[in-house]
């Protein structure tokens, strides 16, 4: 078959490729870029950032984000088909029905805080910490709506509607310039929603699944890094370990940890060069 074909579309096998390698170092690109957002978003509330530019940990970030981004927006997809299904039900009067699809619509909401915690801080194993725990989801998954309602609300119809032209070849400049407006609004709309993730969610997932869940450690520094320690004030055991302490963040150049000031008890954050310490060992918690 010439040229490869693999249909009647001029498709090759080296175009299929090409098209695999463009879109994923577009989608590589795009996580690096977000989870560099994240991680020095959550960072400067401490007063630093990261020196270390090139970090695997970055993709993972926003890879992971990408992915619950896109969950939120079934996740309302379907909660906005739902309650559009119960006000039908209820206007035909179809009490039985529903009540069925009231009360599991309840029940997976209130089972969620459970699905989550494997993965995070979020879920109770008792149900008196249960509402508590059902909050703390609320907070955690409200940056991912903070996101979705404003662009689908202001960004989705333009697009909608500049696809359709498209496809209908009846396009023109006012609906470039309406589309592209509603792009631009967007992008404010996601930092801030990457502010309030970095706030409020990045912190209680684990950094098994890319989050930034600040972990007890205890490092083990080198003589020079005992000495630089010591400077610091950091809490020393049998002169040979710092810690327990918390990390914010590591790197294979840098470390961040978090000290807290003895007077005014307040926490500030610190960075150090990865060479100063030997190994981290991350506590059970």
């Amino acid at each position: 078959m010439e040229h490869n074909s693999i249909n009647n579309s001029g498709w090759t096998i080296q175009d299929i490729i090409k098209g695999i390698s463009a879109v994923a170092i577009g989608v590589s690109t795009l996580c690096f870029i977000l989870g560099l957002l994240i991680v020095n978003l959550r960072l400067s509330n401490y007063g630093v950032y990261s020196a270390d530019f090139i970090r695997k940990e970055y993709i993972l970030v926003g890879a992971v984000f990408s992915i619950l981004l896109t969950i939120a927006y079934i996740f309302l997809d379907v909660i906005f088909k739902q309650v559009k299904l119960l006000r039908f039900l209820w206007s035909e009067k179809r009490y039985f029905s529903f009540i069925f699809r009231f009360v599991i619509l309840l029940f997976f909401t209130f089972l969620t805080p459970d699905l989550l915690h494997p993965f995070s801080d979020v879920g109770a194993g008792d149900f008196g910490n249960y509402l508590s725990s059902f909050r703390e989801m609320l907070i955690a998954i409200s940056p991912f709506f903070a996101i979705l309602l404003p662009i689908n609300l202001f960004v989705s119809p333009h697009l909608s509607e500049l696809f359709r032209k498209i496809k209908s070849k009846h396009l023109d400049v006012e609906m470039f310039r309406n589309t592209a407006y509603g792009i631009l609004w967007s992008i404010p709309v996601l930092l801030g929603g990457l502010e309030l993730y970095s706030e409020f969610t990045y912190p209680i997932i684990s950094t098994a699944y890319g989050g930034g869940k600040i972990a007890p450690s205890i490092l083990t520094p080198t003589p020079l890094g005992l000495e630089i320690c010591k400077s610091l004030s950091l809490p020393i055991k049998n002169n040979q370990s710092i810690g327990p302490i918390e990390v914010l963040t590591e790197s294979e150049h840098e470390i961040i940890i978090l000290a807290q000031d003895k007077t005014s008890e307040k926490k500030y954050a610190i960075r150090l060069n990865r060479e100063l310490f030997e190994a981290v060992q991350i506590m059970p918690r």
